[in-house]
């Protein structure tokens, strides 16, 4: 029984961040969604409000230019889209039919392919609301919005923390009479 706990539980414990970020790509041809905050690679798609951007960078395995669009939505805890907020409520900017722009093509590779680089805030829009937030890319050549949907990419904004300095001072008393009244 012992061992049947354990195994929920490691089960339970590595599931459950699996939950967190949910990026889904829908097209075959998009490769090597990352996600992160700030500019070190390695960290999780977090930053804090009016901190540092988030980064978002993938590659299109063809070597032909597509024009990719985005849409930024804010999501409840649950990763659904929040229908109480209006986007001038946790955006200032435009939301929509915005390009990425950052693009560049491979050169010298085995197969050729096209990177893509977005960083939010930029200039186009800045988020004013922490909470959980998805972007949806669309290829705008495509016929459909459905078939030009090509993937989604989650990341969370904290409230920035407030630095505290503390200035702790040790007194110790040196007046013999004190002590004596103190101690008695």
């Amino acid at each position: 029984m012992k061992q049947l706990y354990t195994v929920i539980f490691l089960l339970f414990l590595f599931i459950h961040p699996a939950w967190a970020q949910q990026h889904e790509i829908f097209n075959q041809r998009i490769r090597t969604l990352q996600v992160v905050g700030g500019t070190n690679w390695l960290s999780l798609p977090v930053s804090s409000l009016g901190g540092e951007p988030i980064h978002i960078d993938f590659d299109d395995m063809t070597h032909d230019y597509h024009r990719y669009s985005y849409k930024i939505e804010h999501c409840d805890a649950n990763w659904n889209v929040s229908s109480s907020l209006f986007e001038s409520d946790y955006m200032r900017g435009f939301n929509g039919n915005q390009m990425i722009e950052d693009v560049e093509q491979s050169i010298n590779t085995n197969h050729p392919y096209t990177h893509y680089h977005l960083a939010i805030p930029n200039a186009d829009c800045q988020l004013t609301m922490s909470g959980n937030y998805r972007l949806t890319v669309y290829d705008d050549n495509a016929e459909n919005e459905e078939e030009g949907k090509m993937f989604t990419a989650c990341w969370m904004i904290t409230e920035p923390q407030p630095l505290v300095k503390l200035k702790l001072e040790a007194t110790s008393t040196t007046d013999i009479d004190i002590q004596k009244t103190i101690s008695n």
